[in-house]
């Protein structure tokens, strides 16, 4: 595969930097622009593979959605290039740096920057049904971005796939950030109970950031 890419897209593989059940991904450098990406390699499900593709080029210039750069599926590779994010996912950044933990403001303009993407993906009439912070990637500027949005689709009561489930989650990672009362708005057993994202939204922008 690395030799292929070599070939075909001029792009050299630097490290592996995450993965899980539907593929890999990896940091790679464009040989001549020095370009740095990051690049997503399907496990073979083409179904699941093709939906991601279309659903994050179709969000390319939101700016809390990851930014698909280009589909380089062949017959033998299915993936896409995509802006690197050097700061890693949400989960990382709160395990690795407790500093951040300790800084309201910033952990705020994330839980905007979240509130902010799924907002545009509710408002496209999906649901993500994987929204954790495993799949929410910190850019160079410090900007909170949805990535892996292959399970989105369109509401489906009768299989469980709703708004109501993607604002469940969203509760859960205000808990981690520390920010109790969303957590618990959001996070109601009764999910009829629980608040729309652009009620979330409005919500956080009337929210003092400590300063």
């Amino acid at each position: 595969m690395k030799k292929q890419l070599k070939k075909q897209l001029d792009l050299q593989f630097i490290s592996s930097i995450g993965g899980g059940c539907f593929g890999k991904v990896f940091k790679i450098v464009h040989s001549n622009s020095k370009q740095v990406y990051a690049l997503k390699v399907f496990r073979k499900n083409e179904k699941i593979n093709k939906q991601e593709i279309e659903t994050m080029q179709s969000f390319q210039n939101h700016p809390n959605i990851v930014r698909f750069i280009k589909d380089i599926s062949t017959q033998e590779i299915q993936g896409y290039l995509m802006e690197f994010c050097p700061f890693g996912s949400l989960s990382s950044l709160v395990q690795k740096n407790s500093k951040f933990l300790e800084k309201r403001k910033l952990r705020l303009q994330v839980m905007k920057d979240i509130v902010n993407g799924v907002l545009a993906i509710h408002e496209r009439g999906l649901v993500i049904q994987d929204l954790k912070m495993d799949n929410i990637l910190i850019s160079s500027d410090f900007t909170a971005k949805l990535c892996d949005l292959g399970l989105a689709q369109i509401p489906d009561e009768q299989e469980n796939v709703t708004f109501n489930n993607d604002i469940f989650y969203l509760g859960l990672i205000f808990a981690e950030l520390g920010f109790l009362e969303f957590a618990e708005l959001c996070s109601q057993k009764d999910c009829q109970k629980r608040p729309s994202i652009l009620e979330v939204a409005e919500k956080l922008k009337n929210l003092d950031d400590g300063l």
